[in-house]
C-alpha cells in the first residue's frame, strides 16, 4: 500500500499528497525510519543484522526503539518522517526538531556511557516533483558547564565551529566533532580527551575531507571554504571558513583550539573564488546553468568569481564576489 501515499519512481521519494493531514501517518513514520536506518548505516557500517530492539522504558524514549553496535560504541537512532512542501524551509520540520532534541537530553542523561552515538533524523518527504527527500541530521544544542572557565572558553570554542561547519559541509568527520564536543561537556576531567584526533569507526585518523574542496566553493586554492549566495537579482556573498579550522578540529589540541587567532584577522585581499553553486543561482546571474562544468555527484555548477575577502579572528572568511567570465563558463565539460 505504500505505493497508495508515495511514489518511487523518480529515484527519490515523493509524498503524492500534500500536507500531513492526507498522507498515512504510519507509512510516513515508516519512511523516516527506512530513511534513518540508511544513513546510519552509511555513517558507521552497519547492515540490517546489526540492529535489536530497545524496551520501552518510561522516560522520554527514542521514537524508533532500535540498538546497534559499531564495535566500540552504541549506537541509538531517532526516527521522524515529515511531508514538507519545500525540504529546503527547515520550519516544516521545527516540532521533530523540537522532539527530538528534548528526547535526546533524557536520553543523554540516562545514557550508561558516555560514548553512546544519539543519532537523530528527519526525514523529510517532498511533495514537489522539483525536489528530492532530504534527511537531516538533528544534534541538541551543547550543555556547557560554567565552572570551569578553561574548560568553558574550549567548549565554547568547539560547539561554534560544530555549527558553523554543520551548515557548510555534511562530511562524516561532524559526526566524530559532535560526539567529542558531548564527551568534553560530560567529563569531569576534559584534559584526557586532549590531542586525542577524531578518529573513523576502524581507529583511523580523519584527515581534511576530499568532499569539502571538491563540492564546495573554494578561495585561492583550497584556502577557504563555504557557499556563495546569491540574490533573484545576482548579487552574490562569500561566506566560510579558513581550511585550517578544520585540521585545528581534527587534531583536537586544546591549547590550539583555546589559542586560535587567525594570523591573517581583520586582513581584506581581492582573492579567486570557484563558486559552486545549484542551477537556479546560476539562471539568476544570466548564465545557461548546461553549458557550464558540472560538479560531479551533485547539483551545482562552477562559475569563476573575484571578490575582496575579509578573514575575521576566528577564522571566518566573508565578503561580495562578483562573476568573471570565462571560457570554461560557456563551454562547459
Amino acid at each position: 500500500m505504500l505505493d497508495l501515499y508515495f511514489d518511487l519512481s523518480a529515484g527519490t521519494v515523493h509524498s503524492r499528497y500534500t500536507g500531513q493531514d492526507r498522507t498515512n501517518k504510519d507509512f510516513t513514520e515508516k519512511c523516516g525510519v527506512g530513511g534513518t536506518l540508511v544513513v546510519a548505516e552509511h555513517l558507521f557500517d552497519l547492515h540490517e543484522a546489526d540492529w535489536e530492539a530497545i524496551s520501552i522504558t518510561q522516560t522520554k524514549d527514542l521514537d524508533f526503539q532500535l540498538l546497534a553496535s559499531d564495535g566500540s560504541r552504541f549506537i541509538k537512532v531517532e526516527a521522524k518522517g515529515r511531508i514538507v512542501d519545500d525540504v529546503t524551509k527547515r520550519g516544516e520540520v521545527s516540532d521533530a526538531k523540537t522532539s527530538i532534541v528534548q528526547k535526546k537530553h533524557a536520553q543523554r542523561k540516562l545514557s550508561p556511557s558516555r560514548n553512546d552515538i544519539l543519532l537523530g533524523v528527519i526525514v523529510a518527504i517532498p511533495s514537489s516533483e522539483n525536489q528530492v527527500t532530504r534527511c537531516l541530521l538533528v544534534d541538541p544544542p551543547i550543555q556547557i558547564p560554567l565552572d570551569d572557565p578553561g574548560k568553558y572558553r574550549l567548549l565554547a570554542r568547539l560547539a561554534h565551529y560544530l555549527r558553523e561547519l554543520s551548515v557548510l559541509t555534511r562530511a562524516h568527520f561532524l559526526i566524530a566533532l559532535a560526539n567529542r564536543v558531548h564527551a568534553l561537556a560530560l567529563a569531569d576531567n576534559h584534559q584526557v580527551f586532549d590531542m586525542e584526533k577524531l578518529r573513523k569507526q576502524d581507529g583511523e585518523q580523519f584527515e581534511s575531507p576530499n568532499s569539502i574542496f571538491q563540492t564546495r566553493s573554494v578561495v585561492d586554492d583550497d584556502y577557504a571554504f563555504g557557499e556563495v549566495l546569491v540574490s533573484s537579482a545576482g548579487d552574490c556573498y562569500f561566506y566560510g571558513l579558513l581550511s585550517e579550522v578544520v585540521d585545528l578540529m581534527i587534531e583536537q589540541s586544546h591549547e590550539k583550539i583555546s589559542g586560535y587567532r587567525s594570523t591573517e584577522a581583520g586582513e581584506a585581499h581581492s582573492r579567486k573564488v570557484l563558486a559552486r553553486i545549484v542551477k537556479q543561482e546560476a539562471k539568476a546571474l544570466g548564465l545557461d546553468p548546461e553549458k557550464l562544468t558540472k560538479v560531479p555527484q551533485t547539483s551545482r555548477v562552477e562559475v569563476s568569481m573575484v571578490g575582496t575577502l575579509t578573514t575575521t579572528a576566528g577564522g571566518h572568511v566573508l565578503g561580495p564576489v562578483e562573476y568573471v567570465r570565462a571560457s570554461s563558463d560557456e563551454e562547459g565539460n
